[in-house]
């Protein structure tokens, strides 16, 4: 007598293993929900891992030969133990290392900013940066419209903004351009919005000024009629603005903790 076996399809091989699966899950319960836990855990550790290698390690940096750039910190000695701390630029400390660093063939400084932002709704406190001139040029990260921050802008209130700001307020990058933003009391106008990939200095930043326009507009005189001469009298209202903001970003026109970052040749 001859015995025919039937070969069953895969897709019911499958079906079967499956069924048995979820009964002896359901004989043993406690020891399902472990091994469930266990596996969710594992798939979503290795998901972050995965993730920042790929942002720090595969994914290329979305900025001009993003392989030259480098950010220098700057320490000071106390004691003889080298430790960061604050140091001071001046402002025009981008163009003196330009011409001794001839390493780099782009030189730059940006420093952290907190800025208030006046709306009709009321006010809101937004990340920002102050940067030099040169900074949107020597990063070279995208603008999405408009333009960056150059050198022309040293005496104009001009900004660049985010992606995500441009958007919350503007409802586009396109309807951003040209638009009046009131930012600390002085009403900027905005020539440029970032692309979602600036992460310079921070992810969180959403306003960039030109350091150069930071320090003109601080140095204020106003004219009263009052005894000496109106030169006198400027100076004296600046060097006492400047002794009340000790620690509040800037010193004599210098930035307090700025990061220089610079492209290697």
């Amino acid at each position: 007598m001859a015995i025919i076996r039937r070969a069953l399809p895969p897709l019911e091989i499958v079906a079967r293993d499956v069924r048995y699966a979820v009964r002896g899950m359901r004989r043993t319960p406690a020891f399902t929900a472990a091994a469930l836990s266990t596996l969710a855990l594992a798939i979503g550790a290795n998901t972050a891992i995965f993730s920042v290698v790929d942002q720090l390690l595969i994914r290329p940096l979305a900025y001009r030969e993003a392989g030259r750039l480098v950010v220098i910190d700057a320490t000071r000695d106390y004691e003889g133990t080298p430790r960061p701390g604050h140091v001071y630029w001046p402002l025009d400390a981008a163009e003196r290392w330009q011409e001794s660093l001839r390493a780099f063939s782009d030189v730059t400084f940006y420093t952290n900013q907190v800025f208030q932002l006046s709306t009709r709704d009321g006010a809101e406190i937004l990340d920002g940066a102050t940067v030099a001139p040169s900074f949107f040029s020597a990063v070279g990260g995208p603008i999405l419209a408009g333009r960056p921050i150059g050198p022309a802008d040293v005496l104009t209130p001009s900004i660049v903004i985010s992606q995500r700001l441009a958007r919350r307020l503007f409802n586009g990058a396109s309807a951003a351009l040209g638009a009046h933003v009131v930012l600390n009391s002085t009403d900027y106008v905005v020539i440029g919005v970032a692309g979602p990939q600036w992460d310079v200095p921070s992810w969180k930043t959403d306003v960039w000024e030109s350091s150069a326009f930071a320090h003109a507009r601080r140095p204020q005189c106003l004219q009263r009629p009052a005894a000496g001469p109106p030169e006198a009298r400027c100076h004296d209202r600046a060097g006492a603005r400047r002794r009340r903001r000790r620690g509040a970003g800037a010193r004599d026109g210098r930035l307090e903790n700025p990061r220089p970052a610079a492209h290697g040749r």
